[in-house]
């Protein structure tokens, strides 16, 4: 959809810059060549077997058909998105109070990277498992994507809402004998992919035609890109506080004697 998005955006760029027409029809020879190749290259044997005779006229319109259905793939999957309220301007926080600050003050400036810690002291009820179990449940319950790692990347679970940011979580729980336990946490939280090929975009274009003396453009430009940067912004925040409200809720539930311990020394164990 992104790649739908950026076409139509340089063919309204090209109105004012007419060179801009020759990334556009870059871009649709692109897509023309892509969805041709895939067609040519797909498996149509269970067609030629169930259609007798198999003739060149059906070959062509099956292949012709799945040429189309990879052009209408990502508008109709990110349309069905949207329809079901999956909108990169939805805010992720709805704790009942401000959350503790997660990632330090010159951090929280800026969408691109950033992490944080803290870690919680209480007794053995404080277990692995259970806190990112419930973790995941509550933070579902507002809406929130969460995924578990289920391979070898050194994260435990990763949340986002919407496609403006997104968080990867590592949990840590250490035995300080008895029944004392720390859970240490480190989240580190970055903007999607895609956002980063905007801002890029809007950047190289604002400087492009900067230098050919078009100012009105790059002013614009320059103001959508500071509204992308601030929003994104906001949502890392909103996203960081979620995720601090909801794993201060659960770490309650699980041990009530559980207090915070401040940031860890070091970050947790994979």
């Amino acid at each position: 959809m992104g790649w739908h998005l950026s076409r139509h955006a340089v063919t309204v760029r090209g109105l004012s810059a007419p060179f801009s027409f020759i990334l556009v029809s870059m871009g649709l020879a692109y897509t023309a060549w892509y969805c041709v190749d895939s067609a040519v290259h797909a498996r149509i044997d269970q067609l030629v077997t169930r259609h007798d005779p198999a003739t060149w006229y059906r070959r062509l319109r099956w292949r012709a058909m799945l040429a189309w259905l990879h052009f209408l793939e990502p508008i109709a999957r990110d349309w069905g998105r949207l329809r079901g309220g999956l909108t990169p301007w939805r805010s992720a926080l709805r704790a009942p109070h401000p959350a503790a600050a997660v990632s330090p003050w010159w951090q929280r400036m800026q969408p691109l990277r950033r992490a944080g810690r803290w870690s919680y002291s209480g007794t053995m009820n404080l277990e692995k498992y259970a806190l990112l179990q419930r973790l995941s449940g509550q933070l579902r319950a507002r809406n929130c994507a969460v995924g578990w790692n289920s391979d070898w990347q050194d994260w435990d679970l990763r949340v986002w809402r919407g496609a403006l940011g997104e968080i990867k979580l590592r949990l840590a729980v250490e035995h300080h004998g008895g029944p004392r336990r720390v859970a240490k946490v480190a989240v580190a939280t970055r903007q999607t992919t895609p956002f980063y090929w905007v801002q890029a975009a809007l950047a190289v274009a604002a400087l492009g035609t900067g230098a050919l003396g078009l100012w009105a453009i790059p002013a614009v430009l320059a103001a959508l890109l500071a509204l992308l940067w601030i929003g994104l912004t906001a949502e890392a925040n909103r996203l960081e506080a979620t995720v601090r409200s909801v794993a201060d809720e659960v770490a309650a539930e699980l041990d009530p004697q559980a207090g915070d311990a401040g940031p860890p020394r070091e970050d947790p164990a994979t």
